[in-house]
């Protein structure tokens, strides 16, 4: 069961997004609401130009007084905004809610209260997180490697409403998702589709059976789908086609030895996903 949720909030279009679907589900499963936004004290410090240090190691030191001063209160002015939007969402979908706003580090604070709930939602990026913005940024990472949770991961812009898609490969984190998939798509009454990217379809359908077997006391009965090619490709594929309410996939790959996040299909998936994508490491 899934009674409480966390989003995570820093006021980027997918952050946005990610409260919408955070608010979704916390009436949907009638689960309580954690709203937090961090108020990230690297935004304190600066690093000073490399070539002015000793050994060309840049370490970050503390802003000057009054350019801290003007940091804190512009995080203020987020964290009220923020806080203004959590409880305009939650009080039209009539859901139990709490808001909070932290001060430390970011991937620290944000570990320890996905510890105390049961599912966690947030953006795909940050706001402050530079680069390329189709990416998941470290934070989003990081979270999903330290928090021992299920994490949502949300893009910018309207989410479809589709079947829940579970992207099926033999491995051991699709498996560890499946109470939570099967309770969320219970709850929604969203349907379950599984996809599985195997060139030997034989093999692929052998697999796709544990699925079926799994939901049926659930009152689930998956459609199955086993294709070929790009592992990325058929499983965003699918989701447009279905129009996906979720993505649900394993942050590995069913090797025994464990694929970095980056580079690796979960990765792609995330970056190209149009709509939500569930995982656990």
């Amino acid at each position: 069961m899934v009674k409480s949720l966390l989003a995570a909030l820093d006021g980027s279009p997918a952050a946005t997004a990610g409260l919408r679907a955070a608010v979704y589900w916390a009436k949907t499963l009638d689960a309580e609401l954690h709203a937090v936004f961090i108020e990230d004290e690297a935004r304190l410090m600066y690093y000073p130009a490399v070539s002015t240090l000793e050994g060309g190691i840049a370490v970050p030191v503390p802003l000057p007084e009054e350019d801290q001063g003007k940091v804190v209160a512009k995080m203020n002015q987020e964290a009220e905004a923020i806080r203004g939007a959590v409880e305009a969402a939650a009080k039209a979908a009539r859901i139990r809610y709490t808001w909070s706003a932290q001060r430390g580090k970011l991937n620290e604070v944000l570990t320890h209260e996905a510890s105390l709930v049961d599912m966690v939602v947030m953006g795909r990026r940050g706001i402050n997180e530079l680069g390329d913005s189709t990416r998941p940024g470290p934070t989003t990472e990081a979270l999903i490697h330290g928090s021992l949770r299920p994490v949502l991961v949300v893009p910018k812009g309207e989410q479809p409403s589709g079947p829940i898609l579970l992207a099926y490969d033999g491995g051991k984190g699709v498996g560890r998702m499946l109470p939570t998939a099967a309770y969320l798509a219970a709850k929604a009454r969203s349907g379950v589709s599984v996809i599985t990217v195997e060139n030997d379809r034989a093999r692929g359908e052998a697999m796709q059976q544990d699925i079926v077997h799994y939901l049926a006391p659930h009152g689930i009965k998956p459609t199955c789908s086993v294709t070929s090619g790009n592992s990325t490709e058929r499983i965003v594929e699918a989701a447009v086609q279905q129009r996906a309410s979720m993505i649900v996939m394993g942050a590995y790959g069913h090797s025994l030895i464990r694929e970095f996040l980056f580079g690796s299909t979960t990765v792609n998936v995330l970056a190209k996903a149009p709509c939500p994508v569930l995982l656990m490491a």
